[in-house]
């Protein structure tokens, strides 16, 4: 069987390409280490309300919202924090078959208070909604439909926000932080150095490549790997897919989807969310 390094190039530029290679994995290791030294330090918390335990509310700060969890019966699912952008425009659009324009409750928020106050009106008025309470086709299975809430801090900050207002069916297991770590073990074991990575409040990815130089056409010179994407919060499926790197200008292709998995499971209950750590080991494993 060929070895892929037999298949590299021998044309007169291989050494400088090689070394180019070799410069965006050392770059890529200090990029990698940051992204895992932030995602290993956010802490993300769950919590699965009832709609009707909700409240929106005005904050001190102009423009910005407080979403209140209050319940005597479910103590554990009660929290109060600011809505980050991206929680927002997700209960702008849950459930379906309720959409609030987004672009409204921007333009409300951005006049006098009198005005603001015109948001968490709407918003404490659609948690009681039957149709917001049964998600529509929730209500024909006999069932009150819940909301996934993910409470983040970051870098070990007090400050907490909720970052995420998602389905119930929500796949909690495909957890970025320990698939990351998993992602990096294995790439390291097969001998691929990251080339490069990136995350935002919403976001994960990260690729790496074997330490080898191809030119299948001339004067192109590529280094073959795999990516990573994530998103915890709601904005994109994991997926694992082998890439094309170009070293002339050092962005990838992707190839092939080797793995895809929608962030969606069976509903989740409030005592499978508690042992939702036992179910991300054994989706790691797996």
């Amino acid at each position: 069987m060929t070895e892929l390094s037999d298949l590299q190039t021998t044309s007169q530029e291989a050494a400088s390409m090689r070394a180019r290679l070799d410069g965006y994995v050392k770059a890529g290791v200090t990029r990698q280490t940051e992204l895992l030294q932030v995602i290993t330090s956010r802490m993300v918390t769950n919590r699965l309300p009832l709609p009707d335990s909700l409240r929106v509310r005005l904050t001190a700060t102009k423009g910005q919202l407080l979403l209140v969890a209050e319940s005597k019966d479910e103590p554990k699912q009660c929290f109060s924090a600011p809505l980050h952008r991206n929680a927002l425009q997700q209960l702008c659009s849950n459930p379906p078959d309720i959409k609030v324009s987004m672009r409204d409750i921007r333009w409300f928020l951005e006049g006098e208070v009198s005005r603001q106050m015109i948001v968490p009106f709407i918003f404490n008025t659609l948690f009681a909604n039957e149709h917001f309470l049964t998600g529509g086709g929730a209500k024909r299975k006999g069932r009150i439909k819940r909301f996934l809430v993910r409470l983040v801090k970051e870098g070990g900050s007090d400050k907490e926000e909720v970052r995420a207002f998602l389905s119930d069916k929500f796949g909690v297991t495909y957890d970025t932080k320990q698939l990351l770590r998993a992602f990096v073990e294995s790439c390291g074991r097969i001998g691929a150095g990251p080339v490069a990575a990136y995350h935002d409040d919403l976001r994960t990815s990260l690729t790496c490549c074997l330490p080898y130089v191809f030119e299948p056409v001339d004067k192109s010179f590529i280094a073959l790997g795999v990516n990573f994407t994530n998103s915890d919060f709601g904005r994109g499926a994991l997926a694992i897919s082998t890439v094309a790197f170009s070293l002339r200008s050092g962005t990838s292709a992707i190839l092939e989807h080797e793995y895809s998995k929608r962030h969606i499971g069976t509903v989740l209950s409030c005592t499978e969310l508690e042992s939702s750590a036992e179910f991300k080991r054994a989706e790691i494993n797996a």
